[in-house]
């Protein structure tokens, strides 16, 4: 099952032996065995029983809680790693210039590689003019980073990138949307509130990624270490941003699972709010997309995006601990 998303409001989890059931009132909306669960998210409303929350702490099963709006709350958590040895070898490498500089450019390219593999089947769907250009800009700047010098370089590289890139997905969006740019604090339209929900969606996939594999998410190598900011998901999300996130929100779009009309006006702080039931669909789609099966060129095997989080974050840690010659970021085909 993966991620266990649950959204109905009012809702309470509970423990019944080895199964967590979501019920309502008198009635179980949904049954799953412990075992085919690995995290839980709970938007909005949702109670919790102690045995229940005793029986995920027990089985090492994060709990997230994020608010009606989708946006991140809090998470429990068990002792779910003691590698101390890997994180020990993760401070130190924080502190080494070249090999930051080394995995920075590396999930760098996989992103904008993947950018440019989604921008290239846009153009090929549509005989897109933009998406053909931006396929050629794109492979350019992927030339170009490998010399870069410094994090911020490469940084700049990929917001460089990200506009380009950005510039051809306004361009596919069903014509009833509107997507002036990517903004997101607060997100001014119904297309940057769905790219900043699935991107908080994502962000608690890699977290429990990176936990189960024993690393320290908030050490990062790539994106600025701030207080209470996960580095090390933000570093290692950005190849998954185009694959994962960005899909669903094209889905839930071009086939017109949501409209605009799922959106309504909000306040100074959020002024375009997306409606209870259009939220449960951005769940659905985003779950969706997790159990979808991809190939891992390397590995020559094929597993879910839901595994491949654990398959990259597991890479990374063998970079650390200097097991491989450097971090391989999942190039989509």
């Amino acid at each position: 099952m993966g991620n266990l998303y649950v959204s109905e409001q009012g809702a309470r989890l509970e423990r019944e032996y080895d199964r967590i059931l979501v019920a309502k009132d008198n009635s179980i909306l949904l049954e799953a065995p412990i075992i085919k669960i690995s995290g839980i998210v709970l938007v909005g409303r949702i109670g919790i029983t102690t045995p229940a929350l005793h029986l995920l702490l027990e089985k090492g099963i994060p709990l997230v809680f994020l608010n009606r709006h989708g946006e991140f709350l809090g998470r429990l958590s068990g002792d779910s790693s003691s590698n101390t040895n890997l994180k020990r070898a993760q401070y130190r490498r924080d502190g080494q210039r070249k090999f930051c500089l080394q995995v920075a450019c590396a999930m760098a390219s996989g992103k904008i590689w993947n950018c440019r593999v989604r921008c290239l089947r846009i153009a090929a769907a549509t005989d897109n003019p933009v998406a053909e250009k931006a396929a050629k800009r794109l492979k350019d700047i992927l030339d170009e980073l490998p010399g870069k010098a410094s994090l911020a370089s490469v940084r700049a590289q990929e917001a460089q990138a990200s506009r380009v890139y950005f510039g051809v997905i306004r361009t596919h969006l069903n014509q009833a949307w509107k997507f002036p740019s990517r903004k997101r604090r607060p997100p001014p339209d119904p297309v940057n509130v769905l790219l900043s929900a699935t991107y908080t969606l994502l962000t608690e996939a890699v977290y429990s990624a990176i936990t189960v594999v024993g690393l320290d998410p908030y050490c990062g190598f790539y994106h600025t270490e701030r207080p209470g900011r996960p580095a090390l998901v933000l570093d290692l999300m950005e190849e998954f941003r185009p694959l994962i996130a960005d899909s669903v929100v094209l889905t839930l779009i071009n086939k017109r699972i949501l409209t605009p009309q799922d959106f309504h006006p909000g306040n100074t702080d959020r002024p375009v709010i997306l409606s209870p039931d259009g939220y449960k669909k951005v769940l659905q789609e985003f779950g969706d997309r997790l159990r979808e099966t991809v190939t891992v060129p390397r590995l020559n095997h094929r597993t879910n995006y839901h595994r491949l989080l654990e398959i990259q974050a597991r890479e990374l840690a063998h970079t650390i601990q200097g097991q491989n010659d450097g971090y391989e970021p999942f190039r989509s085909r």
